[in-house]
C-alpha cells in the first residue's frame, strides 16, 4: 500500500513539473504584424524573429556581440571584408543551412520587387544600394559564396558596427530550398522554417501564438524552455491574467502596463524599470503641410508651433506617471548629445479649413496622450484635432504610404550608435522614413559621421545634424523610453538588451 501511494505522489509531481517548469507565458497584445525577417519593423515582431531564427552573430547573456551561426570571422586590415565560416546546423525541416541560404536572403532582399522598410540597412553592403535601384546587377554586390560553409561580405566603407547589425533580422538567412517553392510559407504554420532556438506549433490569428523548442537548433542543449505561449490579448486583461497565474511576464519590452495600475504597481517587489535606447515622438508628413503653407519657412514655423504648445512635462508627470522622462532631443541621454528648443515668437496665420488627424497605435497609454495633445493644440491654436486609433498592422501600412498626417510612434535603437537613430530620416524614401522630409546638408552630415574615424570630430557632425532634423521639424520628440514590466520570481535568464529586445534561449523557471 505504502509502495503503491508513493508512485502515485511521484507520477502526480512529476506532471506538476513538466507542467509548469518548461513553459513560458508572455502577452504580445496584437497579432504579430509578418513572420518574414526582412521585413519586420517593430519591436515584438523582432523579438519573435529572434526566437524562430538566428544570424551570424548574437548578442551574449552580458550583452556582448558574439558569433552564432558564424564558427569562426577573418576580417581584412582595411575592416571593409568580412570571410565568415559557417557552423554545420538546420533548418526546422531538417535540410542543411547553407551560405546558398545568407545570399539567397539578402539578394532577394535587395531585389526592387521586393518589399522591405529595413531595406536600406543592407546599403552598408558593396554596391547593394546601386542594385536595388537598378544601376548594377544583383551580382555585383559584396557578397560571395565559394563552399556551402563560406560567406565573403564586402562592405561600401569601414563600419564599426557591422558585427552589431548582423543580430538584425534583415540580415538573417532564410530557407532557399521553401522560398523559391512556395513565397506563402511565412503565413502557413505548417510549412514555416526557421533556424532559431524556438519553432512554430500553433498560430491561432488575433489569439495565441505556440513557440515550441527547436530540437534542431545548433546550440539546442543550451535552451530549457520547451515551450512558449505568446497571448494577444488587452493590456487590462494581460495584468489580470498575471494576476490569476496565468501569465508570467506582464508589461514590457512586449506591452505597457495600463496607466491605472502604475502607481500600485510600482510598490511591487516583481516590478522592474529599466532605461532602454528608444525615444517616443509624432511623425509630421510635410506632404501634408505643403497643402495649407506653400513656403517652406512657414511649414517649419508651423511644425515648430505644434512642438511648442505640447507640455512634455504634463504628459510624463501626469499620463506616465513619471515612467517616461520628457524629451525635448530625438536622441536619447545615452548620446550625451541634447538639444534645447527654442520657443518661436512668430505669429502665423492657420487656415480654417485646417483639421489635424493623428493616428496611433491603439492602446491606452497612446489614446491619452493624444488627448493631451489634443486639448493643446485645439486651446492654443483654434484647430480641430480628429484621433484615429488603429491596429498595429493598419497604422505600419499608413506609415509605409505616408497617408496620414501626423502619426504618434517611436524610435527604437537597432544598435547602439547615435547614427542609428539620425539615419531613420537620411533619406525620404527610407523605409522607416515615412514623413516625405529630406534634406541635403542633414544628409552630407550623417556621411561624414560615418566616415569619421575622430570620435570628437564624429559627435560634432552628429550634433548638427541632430539640430538639422529638430530645427525643420518633420518630428516632434516627446518622452524617452523605460520599461516597466512584472516578471515572477522564479522567471530567470531572460535576457532584455539595451535595444528592447527579449531573448529567450537561456530561459528558463524555477520549480
Amino acid at each position: 500500500m505504502f509502495k503503491r501511494t508513493f508512485l502515485i505522489l511521484i507520477i502526480i509531481l512529476t506532471s506538476c513539473q513538466k507542467k509548469h517548469i518548461n513553459s513560458l507565458k508572455i502577452n504580445i497584445v496584437n497579432e504579430i504584424t509578418c513572420l518574414d525577417p526582412r521585413k519586420v519593423r517593430d519591436l515584438n515582431s523582432i523579438s519573435v524573429m529572434k526566437m524562430l531564427f538566428e544570424g551570424l552573430t548574437r548578442f551574449s547573456k552580458e550583452g556582448n556581440i558574439e558569433l552564432a551561426l558564424a564558427k569562426d570571422v577573418k576580417i581584412s586590415k582595411d575592416l571593409k571584408k568580412y570571410i565568415f565560416h559557417l557552423k554545420k546546423s538546420y533548418w526546422t525541416d531538417g535540410q542543411k543551412l547553407t551560405s546558398y541560404d545568407f545570399a539567397y536572403s539578402l539578394k532577394k532582399a535587395l531585389s526592387p520587387s521586393f518589399s522591405s522598410t529595413m531595406r536600406y540597412k543592407l546599403f552598408i553592403i558593396k554596391n547593394a544600394k546601386k542594385a536595388f535601384e537598378k544601376k548594377v546587377e544583383l551580382e555585383k554586390i559584396g557578397i560571395a559564396t565559394p563552399d556551402p560553409y563560406t560567406l565573403i561580405i564586402e562592405l561600401e566603407r569601414p563600419s564599426p558596427y557591422f558585427l552589431e547589425l548582423l543580430t538584425m533580422p534583415i540580415f538573417f538567412p532564410i530557407a532557399k530550398h521553401i522560398d523559391e517553392k512556395n513565397k506563402e510559407w511565412i503565413e502557413n504554420e505548417s510549412i514555416y522554417v526557421g533556424n532559431g532556438p524556438f519553432k512554430i506549433k500553433k498560430w491561432k490569428h488575433q489569439n495565441k501564438l505556440i513557440l515550441v523548442k527547436n530540437e534542431k537548433y545548433w546550440d539546442n542543449k543550451k535552451v530549457k524552455l520547451k515551450k512558449i505561449i505568446l497571448f494577444m490579448v488587452s493590456q487590462e486583461t494581460e495584468l489580470n491574467m498575471f494576476e490569476a497565474g496565468q501569465l508570467d511576464w506582464a508589461g514590457s519590452p512586449f506591452s505597457n502596463l495600463p496607466l491605472g495600475a502604475l502607481e500600485n504597481l510600482f510598490k511591487s517587489k516583481i516590478f522592474y524599470k529599466k532605461p532602454f535606447l528608444g525615444t517616443s515622438f509624432l511623425r509630421i508628413n510635410v506632404d501634408w503641410v505643403k497643402k495649407f503653407f506653400p513656403i517652406k519657412e512657414t511649414q517649419i514655423i508651423f511644425r515648430k508651433i505644434l512642438s511648442n504648445t505640447i507640455n512634455r512635462e504634463s504628459i510624463s508627470k501626469h499620463i506616465l506617471l513619471n515612467s517616461q522622462p520628457p524629451a525635448n532631443s530625438f536622441l536619447p541621454p545615452f548620446t550625451g548629445i541634447l538639444y534645447h528648443e527654442k520657443k518661436i515668437d512668430k505669429f502665423l496665420k492657420i487656415p480654417k479649413n485646417m483639421n489635424i488627424e493623428i493616428i496611433y497605435v491603439h492602446s491606452d497609454r497612446n489614446h491619452l496622450i493624444a488627448q493631451e495633445i489634443q486639448r493643446a493644440w485645439e486651446d492654443n491654436l483654434k484647430i480641430k484635432i480628429i484621433l484615429k486609433p488603429l491596429e498595429s498592422k493598419i497604422f505600419f501600412n499608413k506609415l509605409y504610404s505616408s497617408s496620414y498626417q501626423i502619426a504618434l510612434g517611436s524610435w527604437i535603437a537597432d544598435y547602439n550608435d547615435p547614427l542609428n537613430f539620425l539615419e531613420v530620416f537620411k533619406f525620404k524614401d527610407n523605409g522607416t522614413n515615412n514623413t516625405c522630409w529630406e534634406n541635403i546638408k542633414y544628409i552630407n552630415f550623417l556621411n561624414l559621421a560615418d566616415q569619421c574615424i575622430d570620435l570628437e570630430k564624429r559627435k560634432k557632425f552628429i550634433i548638427k545634424a541632430q539640430e538639422i532634423l529638430l530645427e525643420e521639424k518633420p518630428i516632434i520628440p516627446l518622452y524617452y523610453l523605460n520599461m516597466c514590466f512584472l516578471k515572477r520570481k522564479n522567471v530567470k535568464d531572460v535576457i532584455i538588451s539595451q535595444l528592447g529586445y527579449a531573448d529567450f534561449r537561456w530561459a528558463y523557471l524555477e520549480n
